[in-house]
């Protein structure tokens, strides 16, 4: 699982130099939404393109890390520490360093 402080930028690099398989689909890409899960260690990415026009996280690029073990929306997601969060909640969002 790629540390959420080595996200990259650049989306391609999570393909190129990391292992990810892209599984985007094709209506979520262009709403700004992509998405990756690594095949070996099943770690699921989704990512969300900012919106300058917007305020708070909606306004900047970040990932989301998806919970293997829920999916309810207590425990949608991890945090940067790779501990369950809920959906919406400020540590469900995860920044490149590169930013």
């Amino acid at each position: 699982m790629l540390p959420a402080s080595q996200l990259p930028k650049n989306l391609n690099d999570l393909v190129t130099k990391h292992g990810y398989n892209e599984t985007t689909h094709p209506d979520a890409e262009l709403n700004g939404h992509r998405r990756f899960e690594h095949p070996k260690n099943g770690d699921d990415l989704r990512f969300d393109k900012g919106e300058p026009k917007k305020l708070g996280h909606k306004a900047k690029d970040h990932y989301h890390r998806l919970n293997p073990n829920d999916n309810s929306k207590k425990y949608y997601y991890l945090d940067k520490y790779n501990k369950p969060c809920s959906k919406g909640s400020n540590e469900s969002h995860l920044y490149s360093e590169e930013t």
